[in-house]
């Protein structure tokens, strides 16, 4: 059944060549029929069935090389006169043959009524098979069974239909991998990384027992999780999206907001401030000394993280420095203790409180609104109890320096928190290795190519630190359920170990000249004609205005099923939020943005052109006709809301079919529905009278009926043109009173059609 109903997609299809020669089952050679060679065929996602083992099978692939070829130009005789004439009518163009190679990603085995099943190309088939161009509808046959597992990130590069890909989650179970891996987004600044990690996000979000963690150095991610997306090319309602639509518990904390917890750290950024420095004790082993036993007398006073922000226990503190025992720790020399003791007579304890203790002593304090030591955050974020029967939340936490107002904070603060947190979550990890349960959360790490690089930070050990810690996360917690997604402007930056180990890879723009290129080179390996299309990325800022922006990737390893060996896949990522949030069924609430509700109206209103006042009729349609009884009217209502509320989305899936249409439904909006029919309204007469075409008209009823699941006409009027509801009244109106409806009205006329 799956044969015929796909043979029958592939009939209608576009041919684009046949299968040529020389072939391999690693790459064909595709002959391309004349009417083909003047499309664009690179990038192009291909199809063609083929018998093995005595069974149906359909093999895909993407073009990735196109040649020319003209015997008659390559002769010495003819290219002579050529130079002269610059082309012979009877062999130039004529005598042209194109080839094409095509890389083939992944084959199905047609199963019959158990659908299709994974397979390998084992033989090749005959010269002068037929490639066909593939389509969406043939992509969701094929994938049935994996329907629910899908996602989309965008289009097949340079083509139309949507790249099916998959994130399983790091369980057992249905759609788990078994175990975590890691995965990588790289491509210079303006590529669209930093999108593309977070459509990923929501990915992964989908699983309710899985857990998500990012380490947002910039604040990149922060920002999105806001109820309102900030403003720029791709506003994405990343917070939204997971508490409404996923319905995801999200935690945003800040520097303001996440305590520190350990004596260590107050040591370590003791160390960093210039408290020390301010008190003639340069940086190396004695400032070490000094903070350490400050530290270790405090613990035994009794003195607690939490307290160290109140002027008692810098007061505290501030006598210990004076004991001379004290001093005999960190200063041997009875010479450099005078020094210090009479920098510290010298110094203000209130300048010293305001300016160098109480800036670091805020990132202990715990009564803080909203605040939660590290410990804490990381229990609530990985707590197991109940998590395969709820969803397990996602928290963000935000490092950026903008969030440190009043706190000391620099670069090696931010090591120093991100080394803490590391290390909870090893920690964390193992306790749950320990009891035979897997952790099953993604770790996003940003500007991961700074945390982690490839050389030795030699004048910041905090810094190279993090970067073991990272090293050593990527090697061993993946059997933990612990996986990470890596986010890099570079590739030839990061720790190689780093790299070694991740599974999924994602490349978008600018990797392709000198040092990065060759590390490129090695992590694809020998697929010379996918780097060759690779190179042919442009970079998303030279197009000449947003909307026509293309953020192209390349992505290697099991990360769709159109590519079960790996083999390279091409993409441009969606650049539209509403295209996007269609293609993968993620919905938001907009019913605070939906029109008020219209005043109630008389039984019996204009419709369409007979709203116009050039008319010299009027057009009426009565409440019988309108399908607007008490039971209908709810029903329609209910669509009308969720059409309404989906607005922005069902856009973006038209524009997948029509760019124009989708542009023209801007300035339209769903406002009734009538029966079988959906009236938008615009202000444009312009633009009603295009949303009225045949052509687009069909194409918005196409997408809408799927959306909503029920077939519905469109069509578009003027503000004044809408039917209304009756008036709720149990009186009659006389129908001496009622004007005969004209025969073309145009809800008359499409009433009957759907009769």
């Amino acid at each position: 059944m799956g044969e015929r109903n796909l043979d029958h997609l592939i009939a209608k299809t576009e041919r684009l060549g046949v299968i040529g020669s020389p072939s391999s089952t690693s790459e064909l050679s595709l002959d391309v029929l004349g009417t083909a060679v003047d499309r664009k065929l690179v990038g192009e996602l291909a199809l063609f069935r083929f018998m093995q083992d005595g069974a149906p099978h359909f093999a895909l692939g993407q073009i990735t090389e196109v040649k020319l070829r003209n015997i008659w130009h390559e002769d010495p005789t003819m290219r002579s006169l050529i130079r002269q004439r610059g082309r012979v009518e009877a062999v130039s163009e004529r005598q042209d043959t194109h080839l094409a190679q095509m890389v083939v990603s992944a084959v199905f085995k047609d199963e019959g009524v158990n659908g299709f099943t994974p397979s390998i190309l084992g033989t090749v088939p005959a010269t002068g098979t037929p490639i066909h161009l593939v389509t969406d509808e043939a992509l969701d046959l094929l994938l049935a069974r994996y329907r629910d597992q899908v996602f989309y990130l965008g289009h097949v590069y340079g083509s139309k239909p949507k790249l099916p890909l998959w994130f399983k989650h790091f369980d057992r179970g249905p759609d788990g991998a078994g175990e975590a891996y890691h995965l990588g987004i790289f491509g210079k600044t303006g590529s669209g990384k930093s999108v593309l990690a977070k459509m990923i996000l929501l990915a992964y979000a989908r699983y309710p027992a899985m857990a998500l963690l990012i380490i947002d150095p910039q604040g990149e991610f922060a920002r999105d999780m806001r109820s309102t997306p900030p403003p720029g090319e791709f506003p994405l309602p990343l917070g939204r999206l997971l508490r409404e639509s996923i319905q995801k518990d999200v935690r945003v904390l800040t520097v303001r907001s996440l305590v520190l917890d350990r004596w260590e750290l107050f040591e370590q950024i003791l160390y960093e401030a210039p408290f020390f420095e301010r008190l003639t004790i340069p940086r190396g082993e004695n400032r070490a000394l000094a903070c350490s036993i400050l530290s270790e007398k405090l613990q035994k006073a009794k003195r607690k993280l939490a307290e160290l922000h109140t002027r008692e226990t810098f007061d505290a503190a501030w006598k210990l420095l004076h004991d001379q025992s004290v001093q005999q720790v960190f200063y041997r020399s009875a010479d450099s203790r005078r020094r210090f003791a009479a920098a510290l007579e010298d110094a203000s304890p209130d300048e010293f409180y305001d300016e160098h203790w109480k800036t670091v002593a805020e990132l202990f304090r715990k009564d803080r609104e909203g605040a939660m030591t590290v410990e804490s955050a990381l229990e609530w974020l990985l707590k197991m109890e109940d998590s395969r029967a709820a969803q397990r939340p996602v928290l963000v936490v935000d490092l950026s320096r903008e969030q440190a107002e009043g706190r000391f904070w620099n670069d090696s603060i931010q090591s120093l928190v991100i080394k803490r947190l590391l290390d909870g979550l090893t920690l964390t990890a193992e306790r749950s290795f320990k009891k035979q349960r897997s952790l099953n959360t993604l770790v996003v790490i940003d500007e991961a190519h700074r945390l982690a690089p490839r050389e030795r930070a030699l004048d910041n050990e905090a810094a190279e630190q993090v970067r073991r810690a990272l090293v050593d996360a990527a090697r061993t917690t993946r059997k933990y359920g612990l996986g990470w997604l890596f986010v890099s402007q570079t590739l030839s930056s990061l720790h190689p170990e780093i790299l070694q180990q991740i599974r999924i890879f994602f490349f978008g723009f600018g990797l392709g000249l000198g040092q990065e290129f060759f590390s490129l080179q090695q992590l694809v390996g020998s697929a010379g004609t996918a780097l060759d299309l690779y190179r042919l990325f442009r970079d998303p800022h030279s197009a000449f205005d947003v909307e026509s922006r293309e953020y192209s990737f390349m992505t290697i390893g099991p990360v769709s099923p159109l590519s079960f060996a790996g083999t390279p896949l091409f993409f441009n990522a969606f650049n539209n939020v509403g295209e996007f949030l269609a293609a993968n069924r993620l919905n938001l609430d907009e019913s605070r943005n939906a029109p008020p509700p219209r005043a109630a109206a008389p039984h019996l209103v204009p419709v369409g052109r007979a709203a116009s006042s050039a008319r010299s009729h009027v057009t009426t349609v009565s409440t019988s006709e309108t399908s607007d009884s008490p039971g209908n009217a709810a029903g329609n209502r209910t669509v009308l809301d969720q059409l309404v509320r989906d607005w922005a989305a069902v856009r973006g899936a038209v524009k997948a079919r029509h760019p124009q249409a989708a542009a023209l439904l801007v300035s339209a909006q769903p406002e009734h529905i009538a029966g079988e029919v959906i009236y938008l309204v615009s202000p444009h007469e312009f633009h009603r009278q295009r949303l009225n075409d045949t052509t687009i008209r069909q194409v918005i009823e196409a997408v809408i009926s799927e959306w909503i699941g029920q077939r519905y006409h469109v069509r578009c009027v003027a503000p004044d043109g809408v039917p209304l509801p009756a008036a709720t009244s149990s009186a009659t109106p006389d129908p001496s009173d009622m004007p005969s409806p004209v025969q073309d009205s145009p809800l008359l006329s499409l009433e009957q059609e759907g009769a």
